[in-house]
């Protein structure tokens, strides 16, 4: 008896020391990846170069994070009861038709010819990829694509009658799947679609809510809800969401590249007393100079070569003179001035404050996507000892429509995501491999476009000379208008 006894407290020792050395996790739920569920909008979908399609939907942060956990991602002719990652596919060139790059200048963006088709309406039950390219979290929980008219959604716009297929909102459809785990990085249209619109005006109290901003209190309310109500229906399924970087505006192109001041035919600034001139846009509702600092947005490149933004008083002088718009204001709708960029920064820091709040309280992880974009900035991203960074074009993240990432770039998120799964419940889900995109991975694309592999990823340095438009820093130089009086 003595012995059993001895034996039995050596036993008890021997396990606590065992419980003493393996790490004990918090986090909400299990780590079970055997049905994953996705929630979010155009960066959880694979949105790249202006379009949602098959060959950048296989590379979304979501698609990428199935795989590396087991899963085989959907095809085509599969169907419900197959075990798979479904996503809605959509047949190449996409929805909008994918911007494809001819030459290496702004006229050289091009979309390419025809138009992609969803290729799984029929698919016997919810996507596992839920995300809808536009959705602000009002939609996330409410619009289920039978809407004649979406709320959020610009008029006509097909997404959320395809993903969603009036099955339900995609919460809704999250839960009905019986899902083990969550990936949710939603919120991000709160803000986005504002930015990316030249406004930073909030939103009102009631739908519709169209390119605005929702307010802090809103985003919580509305982001612990949608939380809240998935953990109700699925309670033992993990659960990881994400951060947004606050300067992301201002780190993509569409919405940092071009300055609001005048520059001449060799794209150097107009200087008057060696100040760069303002160009001419809607201030505060009426036409006025527009704040240095200020920025243009991307689309809005083009109606500067018709002289739209120069101002009256360079209107009549050569050569602004031969341009038929010159000394009309930018719209609004343009420009980004830095009193709206602030605005923009403020909200999402307060969106960023919402989300730890929101997860910490239910254990949930948070990837550190602000932390990320902090690194490429700084410079400290790279694949195989090349360096990447938010330039367009050259810069290997940012795809062609200027704000959405390539398929690196998403690689780059769902290890991000991974990470805060790893740490937050213990797993070991090896990071997504960045290596197989020093090749080209698509050869069909140029092949069917009639352009050369062997030239298409190499630019001569006449052609980086004329894309340094879009990486081009305001500095003083020379001008024949160097002094103009007001």
């Amino acid at each position: 008896m003595t012995r059993n006894r001895s034996f039995a407290r050596i036993a008890a020792a021997l396990l606590l020391v065992t419980l003493a050395a393996v790490p004990m996790f918090a986090a909400h739920g299990t780590a079970d990846f055997s049905h994953i569920v996705a929630l979010g909008d155009s960066y959880t979908a694979g949105f790249s170069n202006g379009s949602l399609n098959e060959r950048h939907q296989v590379f979304s942060f979501a698609a990428i994070l199935a795989e590396q956990t087991g899963n085989k991602l959907c095809q085509p002719n599969n169907t419900a009861a197959d075990n798979c990652f479904a996503q809605p596919l959509v047949t190449w060139p996409g929805i909008p038709s994918e911007l494809i790059l001819t030459s290496p200048s702004l006229t050289g963006v091009v979309n390419a010819p025809g138009l992609g088709a969803p290729a799984m309406t029929g698919f016997g039950r919810p996507y596992n990829n839920l995300a809808v390219p536009g959705a602000m979290l009002y939609d996330i929980a409410n619009t289920t694509g039978a809407e004649k008219t979406p709320v959020t959604f610009e008029q006509g716009t097909p997404f959320p009658a395809f993903i969603l297929r009036g099955l339900g909102s995609a919460v809704d459809q999250a839960i009905a799947q019986k899902p083990t785990f969550l990936l949710s990085w939603i919120g991000g249209d709160d803000f986005f679609l504002a930015a990316t619109s030249g406004s930073a005006v909030d939103c009102g109290t009631k739908p519709p809510y169209v390119s605005c901003l929702s307010t802090p209190d809103a985003f919580e309310t509305q982001f612990a809800a949608i939380l809240d109500k998935f953990i109700a229906g699925a309670p033992n399924a993990g659960i990881v969401v994400g951060d947004f970087p606050p300067a992301v505006f201002t780190q993509l192109p569409y919405t940092s590249l071009i300055p609001a001041i005048v520059l001449d035919s060799s794209l150097k600034p107009v200087l008057n007393n060696g100040a760069p001139i303002p160009l001419f846009g809607i201030v505060n509702g009426a036409p006025a100079a527009l704040p240095l600092g200020s920025v243009v947005l991307l689309p809005s490149a083009p109606k500067l070569f018709t002289g739209l933004g120069i101002p009256p008083q360079l209107a009549a002088l050569p050569p602004f003179n031969t341009l038929p718009n010159a000394g009309k204001p930018l719209a609004d709708s343009d420009v980004i001035t830095p009193a709206e960029q602030a605005a923009i920064a403020a909200r999402i820091t307060a969106y960023n404050a919402s989300i730890k709040k929101v997860a910490a309280a239910r254990n949930i992880p948070v990837a550190d996507i602000s932390g990320l974009f902090d690194r490429i900035k700084a410079g400290k991203v790279n694949v195989a000892g090349v360096p990447l960074s938010t330039a367009y074009i050259t810069g290997g993240i940012v795809g062609l429509d200027a704000n959405h990432l390539t398929d690196l770039g998403y690689t780059l998120m769902a290890n991000e995501f991974i990470k805060a799964i790893n740490a937050g419940y213990g797993t070991h889900i090896p990071l997504a491999p960045t290596s197989r995109f020093l090749q080209n991975n698509d050869p069909g694309t140029s092949a069917a476009l009639g352009l050369s592999l062997t030239t298409l990823p190499t630019f001569s340095p006449e052609a980086l000379k004329t894309m340094s438009f879009f990486t081009w820093t305001p500095a003083p130089a020379p001008s024949r208008f160097r002094s103009i009086s007001h």
